[in-house]
């Protein structure tokens, strides 16, 4: 702005271009994240602290954990020797015909094929139930370790990377 004798008395700022515009906003969109990030883990660490009280309680719960994965893993297992029991019947049956030159009936096949289907989806399942026992115990690790740093009193890694941003 200028007086009445051409004298700038205040000056503005120009207005932002659509580029910068957009990295102002990506900043505050980028802030908001980590500001959510931020509470999140203060929460979960509340919720951490308020279940429990020891590692050695946290070391319970995985194995309570654990155990019931385990004791599923054992019911399917004794599912699949059923399913190996009735492939091994229906295969023995249908060699027998072979052997005789006698024609398989289609639903003795059938009967076979789904027993080998069963088998098949039994085993993925033990293996998808070991799958989550590795995973519970890295859950649990990092859930250990975080309750050990927050009972040490040590800072935050949000926080500390917070602080140095700034």
């Amino acid at each position: 702005e200028l007086n009445q004798r051409g004298v700038t008395v205040k000056q503005s700022a120009p207005a932002p271009t659509v580029e910068q515009k957009r990295a102002q906003q990506a900043e505050l969109d980028r802030k908001a994240a980590d500001e959510q990030k931020m509470s999140e883990q203060r929460r979960k660490d509340r919720a951490l602290l308020d279940t429990f009280s020891t590692e050695k309680e946290i070391d319970l719960k995985r194995n309570r954990d654990i155990q019931l994965i385990e004791s599923n893993i054992e019911a399917q297992q004794t599912n699949l020797k059923n399913a190996n029991d009735r492939q091994a019947d229906t295969r023995s049956r249908i060699e027998k015909l072979t052997k005789e030159g006698k024609p398989v009936p289609g639903p003795l096949q059938e009967e076979h094929d789904r027993a080998d289907a069963s088998r098949a989806k039994i085993q993925a399942q033990i293996v998808q139930k070991r799958k989550e026992i590795t995973d519970l115990n890295l859950q649990y690790d990092e859930m250990k370790k975080r309750f050990t740093e927050l009972k040490g009193g040590a800072p935050e890694p949000a926080t500390a990377a917070a602080a140095g941003k700034k």
